[in-house]
């Protein structure tokens, strides 16, 4: 991924500030996504020459859209940090990768008679 440092390119005391760099550098990238939605939103309101932009989705956006009987997974693959492993040693600094998935299924709605 680009702007990340290669797999043992950092010392375990670097890690930190690298990481709250990270964190600061992804929430000034939110800031200026949310801006720039912003102004698409005024300059083509409705169905202008882009079309809708849409929102951020969230499950309660999603659900409603979903067909009946249907499920919306997102599949996430993390590589884990293996701090006990010493590179000096050849030992790799990551450990194995940890997988998630969220599912999403559609709203479902009892009728009452």
């Amino acid at each position: 991924m680009e702007g990340w440092p290669e797999q043992g390119e950092l010392s375990r005391e670097e890690w930190p500030d690298r990481l709250a760099e990270y964190v600061g550098r992804a929430g000034s990238l939110r800031g200026s996504r949310d801006r720039l939605e912003s102004e698409l939103r005024v300059l083509f309101p409705g169905d202008g020459w882009l079309g809708e932009v849409p929102q951020r989705g969230t499950p309660e956006a999603v659900r409603p859209r979903l067909p009946e009987g249907s499920a919306l997974v997102e599949f996430l693959c993390v590589p884990t940090l293996d701090e006990s492993a010493d590179p000096a040693q050849g030992g790799s600094r990551w450990g194995p990768d940890r997988h998630s998935a969220f599912v999403v299924t559609p709203v479902v709605t009892t009728m009452s008679a």
